[in-house]
């Protein structure tokens, strides 16, 4: 059975709504340096936000990337650093999402390092999507 994004999302936000309910607002500090607090409906509408940047960024990264090595391009040194770093930043994020469609326990430590994983998955894809434009050059 393939699950789609749709489905992914949907149970992000609602493990994240379930996972919050202690809290009433959520402290975060987003990429462009300012402190935000959001209610738990806001935090939930942001993550899923930028799970869905995350992965559009990775689909066209996917589509593009054989364009890209197969011109021997020397400058893709930056473009494949910036993925390892998206990566690793988002990887908290999709393994959160990727426990919950699988029915596996999350802890509440793991839910809480949303927090801090959320705006940097959303920092390093940003990141990566500005270095994407070299790749159609």
């Amino acid at each position: 059975m393939t699950i789609t994004a749709d489905r992914k999302t949907n149970s992000l936000v609602w493990l994240l709504l379930l996972s919050l309910s202690g809290c009433r607002n959520v402290h975060i500090h987003r990429p462009d340096g300012a402190d935000v607090i959001m209610s738990q409906d806001e935090f939930a509408n942001y993550t899923e936000a930028v799970f869905r940047h995350h992965n559009r960024v990775m689909s066209t990264l996917i589509e593009r990337i054989e364009n890209f090595a197969e011109l021997g391009r020397d400058d893709s040194m930056p473009v494949k650093a910036a993925e390892s770093e998206m990566v690793v930043s988002c990887r908290p994020l999709n393994d959160i999402v990727d426990a919950e469609m699988s029915g596996a326990p999350v802890s509440m430590t793991s839910k809480m390092i949303l927090v801090s994983a959320v705006p940097d998955c959303e920092a390093a894809t940003l990141h990566l999507e500005s270095l994407m434009p070299r790749i159609d050059q």
